[in-house]
């Protein structure tokens, strides 16, 4: 009788207990009064390094070190959205609070496939060289290279080879060729020298309605802009003033009283985003058009896009807002100039 007793308890002794698991969920200690520090990570939890980090509406910009860490000084107390990007992986943008005894917080960036931006570098030959390949790193033959604003073009070799007798001056080049989504990028060539650009083609995609005339746009505003009140800056000219913040650069182009909210076209429209968001690491090129004056009414602003309203007048006809229209309708209460910005 008692072994039968003893029996089941041996064998409930023996059944494992399964205890439910532990999420640890501390909270890093603060850094320190007006004090930010924080990590970027993949979605693998690798830790990130050059990263570029920023507080847009303070107009502050790190780098993660190679442990994907980084350090905001001088931060008061409030709640910002922070941007953390790096090429390779999406952007994310997050808000994060800073108490009195400083934040802290944390990105996780995604992996995404992409073609690279092109790269520039500088040639003893003049005018404009370079190879064309995909995002295989195969060379691409009979993809149509052409220098916007320019009528010059042509088409790459067998080995992805081309090249361009462009003169000294800066510019926007167009790649494309079926089966391949277009791609742009910006090149300035001195009077000394050549430049040697690798470009990467990504794969096709569908281009919506509004988009499908932008780079040919791009193309008539180079053709016809002045040169001397309509600023054109290369991504190569930007980095050589020293520029970090887009709206500096728009500054330096028009008046020092521009609104830090205007909102600026990205690659040809319809999408827009703020100027103040943007940094030297986001774009292949500025445009500025249109600069306002400021003081003036804005009805005695002249090249300002007219806006028709969301309800016509008896007699005047609803028209869809053009692309340009789209990011200018935004800038209404602001005073702001037309600005188109082309992201790598």
């Amino acid at each position: 009788m008692a072994a039968l007793l003893v029996a089941p308890i041996a064998a409930m002794a023996q059944d494992p207990v399964r205890l439910p698991g532990v999420v640890v969920k501390a909270k890093p200690n603060p850094p320190g009064p007006k004090l930010f520090a924080g990590t970027v990570k993949d979605t693998l939890a690798n830790p990130l390094e050059g990263v570029e980090v920023t507080i847009p509406r303070l107009q502050k910009r790190v780098f993660t070190k190679d442990d994907g860490t980084f350090r905001f000084d001088d931060v008061k107390p409030g709640k910002y959205s922070m941007r953390a990007r790096k090429v390779g992986y999406a952007p994310q943008v997050r808000d994060f609070e800073v108490e009195e005894e400083g934040g802290t917080g944390e990105f996780e960036l995604m992996p995404v496939a992409r073609a690279l931006p092109a790269v520039v570098t500088s040639a003893a030959r003049g005018g404009l060289s370079g190879v064309v390949a995909d995002t295989g790193y195969n060379t691409v033959a009979g993809a149509m290279v052409s220098v916007l604003g320019k009528s010059m073009s042509t088409l790459t070799d067998s080995s992805g080879g081309f090249f361009l007798p462009a003169p000294p001056g800066s510019y926007m080049v167009s790649i494309r060729k079926d089966g391949f989504a277009e791609k742009v990028a910006s090149v300035r060539i001195p009077a000394d020298s050549g430049r040697h650009m690798r470009a990467m083609l990504g794969p096709w995609r569908p281009i919506p309605v509004k988009e499908a005339w932008n780079i040919a746009d791009l193309a008539s505003r180079q053709a016809w802009r002045n040169k001397q009140t309509m600023p054109f800056y290369t991504r190569e000219e930007i980095q050589k003033l020293g520029v970090v913040w887009i709206y500096d650069l728009v500054r330096m182009a028009g008046s020092d009283q521009y609104s830090n909210d205007c909102q600026v076209v990205v690659n040809g429209g319809p999408t827009y985003m703020d100027l103040a968001t943007l940094t030297v690491d986001d774009v292949e090129s500025v445009e500025v058009y249109q600069t306002a004056r400021v003081g003036r009414p804005r009805s005695m602003q002249t090249g300002m896009p007219r806006i028709t309203p969301a309800r016509p007048s008896r007699g005047e006809t609803l028209v869809p807002l053009s692309n340009t229209s789209e990011a200018a309708f935004q800038n209404l209460t602001r005073n702001c100039p037309t600005v188109y910005v082309w992201l790598r």
